[in-house]
């Protein structure tokens, strides 16, 4: 096999752009998409060429499908991974995996009964910069990796009606923190503003296993779009941005002499001595959906895991609890 027949179930705001995806994969044979909203599903059949359904049910009587997308809101997750396991496919599932860890519990138990690949979308862990900044760390050139920090900001997304920003947005950081880190979080402590009963700013401190701190701050609130992580190295600081694939390398100063000045001291200090590692900027949702079909093609497990995506959902609803609590909640 060096093609899989592959269906979107889902063509909103993102579905969509696994259509447009995976018509340009040479790993993919796209027959067809699938939306509950005829007009969407038509508009975007014709704009890509490929057949369009609204019945899930009707789309499988009819296509030869070995895989499919599901990009459907976080709540109907589990509802539609249930109806399309049926047809003995495999699947990828946009983050989260599902709305609790039940529901996510029984999908993976689910692909494994049925010896189904099971693929979760957690898109920034494509992010090639992420990769790399895991090499640099990983080859301890800067020292011990001591602590995470990542901030993801912007404007309520529309297409999200079901679930605020922690289960939104900040399960993307937890994710890459966890991927990074190399390890299991240990404890969370969260705050969350859930007026109106959806969260828009969510803060939490993490401690993993290993002795590493992460703090992570989502927020809904601001029109300014940032994504970034600051890492803290034992002879280094590194500030990565998502959407420049770029990481800027700060070190210190070596032997610097006594400043006979407070402007000489700003002048040498200021900023510290900075190096830019850039990456060949690639689409992460690309290498998420080649590596999903590959994973297909040669049997080997999909990168992220049903279960990578029942602990990241652990940590969020540990995130939720501690809010409500006011405690620091122990997951391992």
């Amino acid at each position: 096999m060096d093609k899989v027949n592959v269906a979107v179930i889902g063509v909103g705001v993102f579905g969509k752009h696994h259509v447009r995806v995976y018509k340009s994969l040479k790993e993919a044979n796209l027959v067809s998409i699938c939306d509950v909203d005829e007009r969407r599903a038509r508009e975007i059949g014709e704009l890509y060429n490929v057949k369009y359904y609204t019945s899930i049910e009707r789309m499988f009587e009819k296509e030869d499908i070995e895989a499919v997308s599901i990009v459907v809101p976080t709540s109907k997750h589990y509802e539609v991974a249930k109806r399309v396991f049926e047809y003995n496919v495999h699947v990828l599932i946009e983050k989260p995996l599902a709305s609790s860890i039940r529901e996510a519990e029984e999908i993976v138990r689910e692909a494994k009964r049925r010896n189904l690949k099971l693929m979760v979308g957690h898109l920034e862990r494509f992010n090639p910069i992420v990769g790399k900044v895991k090499d640099i760390i990983e080859r301890e050139e800067y020292g011990k990796l001591i602590s995470i920090h990542a901030y993801r900001l912007g404007l309520y997304p529309t297409r999200v009606q079901d679930v605020g920003v922690t289960i939104d947005w900040a399960i993307h950081d937890v994710d890459v923190m966890r991927f990074i880190v190399g390890d299991k979080v240990a404890t969370v402590y969260g705050l969350v503003d859930d007026a109106g009963g959806q969260d828009s700013i969510s803060l939490a401190l993490l401690e993993f296993r290993n002795g590493v701190y992460g703090s992570l701050e989502a927020n809904w609130n601001t029109s300014i779009k940032v994504r970034g992580v600051r890492i803290v190295l034992r002879d280094a600081i590194m500030n990565m941005n998502y959407i420049k694939q770029e990481v800027k390398i700060y070190t210190r100063v070596e032997n610097a002499p006594e400043c006979k000045s407070f402007e000489e001291f700003v002048m040498r200090f200021g900023e510290p001595p900075c190096s830019t590692v850039r990456v060949k900027i690639r689409e992460p949702l690309e290498n998420e959906l080649r590596l999903f079909l590959k994973s297909i093609i040669s049997g080997e497990e999909p990168p992220v895991s049903g279960e990578d995506g029942i602990e990241n959902l652990r940590i969020i609803e540990a995130i939720l609890e501690s809010c409500r609590t006011g405690k620091r909640i122990k997951l391992h």
